[in-house]
């Protein structure tokens, strides 16, 4: 029989910038102060645990810590162009108006299409599911209270 574990810990949040290029209300720069959740489904282990939670902060800590205070760029996206510039990120619209110039110390380039918290939580588990193979997992992502998107759902 499986056990579930379920972590909601204010130490694994993080905050950053993006935008959602197109996005009425959403298409200019803003930022969010995310909460990260996990629900982990396992076997007991010898010491009689799913997994150690400490471990889990750890590593959940790990990939939240990559984008912490950063400005998250979707460099999968169809609707805009990434440029290297020296010590800058610039952002074009596809059409080739300049959107952004940011410094590139402040950026992450994530493979992902847009920076919705849909696809955040998508990218936490991607990540998460590789560094944990032997345990089931499910990401929320809380953008703001009562406002969250998690991954992956059973249909």
């Amino acid at each position: 029989m499986k056990f579930g574990l379920n972590i909601d810990d204010r130490r694994l949040d993080f905050s950053c910038a993006h935008f959602l290029t197109g996005h009425e209300t959403c298409g200019s720069l803003h930022g969010h102060n995310y909460r990260v959740k996990i629900d982990v489904l396992g076997d007991i282990d010898p010491d009689y645990m799913v997994i150690d939670y400490a471990k889990l902060r750890e590593t959940i800590r790990k990939v939240s810590k990559e984008i912490d205070h950063m400005i998250l760029i979707p460099g999968n996206s169809p609707k805009i162009d990434i440029k290297n510039e020296g010590e800058n990120i610039l952002i074009y619209k596809k059409n080739g108006a300049k959107l952004y110039n940011f410094p590139k110390d402040d950026v992450v380039i994530l493979p992902i299409e847009a920076t919705t918290t849909e696809l955040l939580a998508k990218y936490f588990y991607e990540k998460l599911s590789k560094i944990m193979k032997n345990v089931g997992l499910r990401i929320t992502i809380q953008e703001s209270e009562g406002y969250l998107a998690t991954y992956p759902i059973e249909e």
